[in-house]
C-alpha cells in the first residue's frame, strides 16, 4: 500500500482499501490461464467431509494491481493444506535487467529476490548474485538472512492473537479489516470461485506432503 499520512487506524485502513480496490477483476481468460485448483488425495475420506466433495484444498491465482506504482507487475497468490511444511511468506522478485552482464550462462537469467517469512521463522532473506573471490569473473548465488528471533533465544515476543485481543479491548481497529476492504477482496475472489464451480478450471489432485506444480 502507499505510505499513510500517519499511523492511525482510519488512515492505514483507507490505504489498504485503495490497494485492494486496485486489484484487477479477473476475466474468464485470466482465470483459465492464471489459476489452479487442486485437492489432496484422501481429503474426501476425512471425517465430516462429503465423499463426493469437489472443494479445493490448494489454490494458485495470478493477478496484478492496477495502480501506477505496480501496474504490469505480476502478483501471485498461493496457499493450501497438507503441503508438508507450514510456511507463510511473501516473495518479491526483482526484474531481470535488459542488459545482462552476468558471465555464467547458467546464472544468466537469475533474478534477485527478497523473502519476508512469517512462518516457520520470522525472517527476511535476500538472494542475490555476487562475484566469487579471485581473479576470474565468476558469480554465485549468495544469501543474507535476518532472523527476528535467533534460534534458542529466550526473547519475549507477543503472540499475534494476544496482540489482536489487546487491540480489541483498547478499541484499536488497525489490524481489523473494514467493510470496504472485504468488498474489494471479494471483487477479486467471486469471479474466480464462480468460474471454478462452473468447471472452467478442472480440479486436480496432489499427494499429501507435496506442492502441486504450476506451469504458468
Amino acid at each position: 500500500m502507499e505510505a499513510p499520512l500517519n499511523f492511525s487506524a482510519p488512515e492505514i485502513r483507507e490505504k489498504r482499501r485503495m490497494l485492494l480496490e486496485s486489484l484487477a477483476t479477473p476475466d474468464i481468460k485470466l482465470i483459465r490461464e492464471g489459476s489452479k485448483r487442486a485437492q489432496y488425495r484422501g481429503f474426501a475420506e476425512t471425517s465430516g467431509v462429503s465423499p463426493d466433495t469437489d472443494t479445493e484444498t490448494y489454490f494458485f491465482v495470478k493477478t496484478e494491481l492496477g495502480n501506477n506504482r505496480w501496474r504490469g507487475i505480476p502478483l501471485t497468490l498461493e496457499g493450501g493444506k497438507a503441503l508438508g511444511e507450514t510456511k507463510k511468506e511473501a516473495v518479491v522478485t526483482f526484474r531481470h535487467p535488459d542488459v545482462c552482464l552476468c558471465p555464467d550462462p547458467e546464472t544468466e537469467h537469475f533474478k534477485n529476490s527478497i523473502t519476508f517469512q512469517f512462518e516457520p521463522q520470522e525472517q527476511i532473506r535476500i538472494r542475490f548474485l555476487a562475484k566469487e573471490p579471485g581473479l576470474d569473473f565468476k558469480t554465485r548465488v549468495r544469501e543474507f538472512d535476518f532472523l527476528l528471533h535467533e534460534n534458542g533465544a529466550d526473547d519475549e515476543h507477543t503472540d499475534e492473537y494476544e496482540k489482536l485481543l489487546l487491540d480489541c479491548i483498547a478499541g484499536d481497529q488497525t489490524l481489523f479489516v473494514g467493510t470496504q476492504e472485504v468488498r474489494a477482496m471479494w471483487r477479486l475472489i467471486d469471479p474466480i470461485i464462480r468460474a471454478w464451480k462452473e468447471g472452467e478450471v478442472p480440479l486436480e489432485m496432489y499427494e499429501q506432503g507435496t506442492t502441486p506444480s504450476v506451469n504458468f
